[in-house]
């Protein structure tokens, strides 16, 4: 199969390659799903433009963005390690990252605030050790 997955409409399934990494796999399900709740296979949009949808709803499934912002991610690598998705998706979301406002989203930002405060406090937590982590450590010498 050259392609990642098809959507076949009659059985509503999606057929994926399952030779690809699993961040990739992950995505094309997601991208696909995109495609069905966004009722692509009825509209009238460019192949362009549903591709484009497709591509954001999938990386806001993997990656919200409320949780990022409130996790404090920064970085690419956080964002992989974080949500499990790969370094091209990484990009894309940080991105699109760029035009998201907690103030015009503040139900969404409390909303995940209160179902994922557990995955927060881990991501910062982790944040916080790797900062110290890279801290010169700083000691008196002693003679004995």
């Amino acid at each position: 199969m050259d392609l990642d997955a098809i959507y076949i409409d009659e059985h509503n399934a999606v057929l994926y390659n399952e030779d690809q990494y699993w961040q990739r796999i992950r995505f094309t399900l997601a991208h696909e799903l995109g495609h069905k709740v966004l009722s692509h296979y009825n509209t009238s949009l460019s192949f362009k433009a549903k591709e484009q949808e497709a591509n954001k709803f999938a990386a806001e499934l993997l990656c919200p963005s409320p949780l990022v912002y409130l996790s404090q991610i920064d970085t690419i690598g956080e964002l992989c390690s974080a949500f499990d998705v790969s370094n091209s998706c990484a990009e894309a979301i940080m991105l699109s990252y760029n035009y998201f406002s907690p103030e015009r989203w503040t139900y969404f930002v409390n909303m995940f605030r209160g179902q994922f405060r557990n995955f927060i406090e881990a991501r910062q937590n982790l944040r916080t050790k790797k900062i110290r982590a890279k801290m010169p450590i700083s000691f008196d010498l002693y003679e004995w």
